[in-house]
């Protein structure tokens, strides 16, 4: 609050609701909030190879086993697609206070050949089954500030399925475009969708070479770098607010409730 009195300062987002909150709850940088964000290592691959290389009916989820990354999404949906029979493989990887609840209920739901609970692994593992995932479940709330494992899962080709409320989803994804998006505790809507694309293997190679690309070209570290480079130089020129995108990183941010 006390260097937001300055009027040349503007706010880079780290989150699409991150400008709202400053704004309802303080009342600043009205008008002088940006599109920023987490920047991972944007790994370069043929796309063709990259799509050929994905299991079939293979989903995945990652990340810390806690309530509000809601990792027993992915068991409602394995029991739904079983429940239409539809043969699918969902992979979870990460520990955390779930762990023991998650693997009993696996048990108890009789999908223990649906679901696999893989543990921790180093994070090249996890792109590695990233790379060969055909969807990616990205079932966090508003708890997830951005959540990189989207850049991550973008970058190698999944087709993401992401809660509208984590704050990476409305600035990376455009719905049907380059993901999916579903509201926030619409289950019906998660599977829907789920469904809808896992039974149309063209729309969802499509998709995730959007998706691909959109980190690639859009909203990897060297697009963040070359544009945080122009707007700085053009507040040494005197404009304090630049306005030079239209969209993507360090374009104007709209306010999101």
């Amino acid at each position: 609050k006390y260097h937001s009195l300055y009027k040349d300062i503007n706010l880079l987002c780290i989150s699409a609701y991150a400008g709202q909150d400053y704004n309802s709850i303080f009342g600043l940088f009205k008008d002088r909030i940006y599109k920023w964000g987490y920047f991972s290592e944007t790994i370069v691959h043929d796309i063709d190879d990259l799509m050929a290389s994905k299991k079939q009916n293979t989903l995945l989820w990652a990340g810390r086993l806690i309530k509000w990354k809601h990792p027993e999404y992915a068991l409602y949906l394995a029991e739904k697609l079983n429940e239409k029979g539809i043969d699918c493989q969902i992979n979870i990887i990460g520990n955390g206070p779930m762990e023991e609840e998650l693997k009993q209920s696996i048990k108890n739901k009789g999908l223990s050949d649906k679901v696999h609970m893989l543990g921790s692994m180093n994070p090249n593992d996890v792109r590695k089954h990233m790379e060969e995932s055909e969807l990616y479940l990205f079932t966090s709330d508003r708890g997830e500030g951005w959540g990189v494992v989207l850049n991550e899962a973008m970058n190698s080709g999944c087709v993401c399925i992401s809660s509208y409320t984590t704050g990476a989803t409305p600035y990376l994804i455009k719905d049907n475009i380059n993901g999916l998006i579903y509201k926030n505790d619409d289950k019906d809507e998660f599977v829907n969708k789920v469904i809808d694309n896992i039974n149309n293997k063209d729309l969802l190679k499509q998709i995730g070479t959007n998706a691909y690309m959109t980190i690639l070209n859009e909203w990897g570290p060297d697009t963040a770098a070359k544009r945080l480079y122009e707007f700085v130089d053009e507040m040494n020129k005197g404009n304090k607010h630049p306005n030079l995108y239209e969209e993507g990183i360090l374009s104007k941010a709209e306010y999101i409730e």
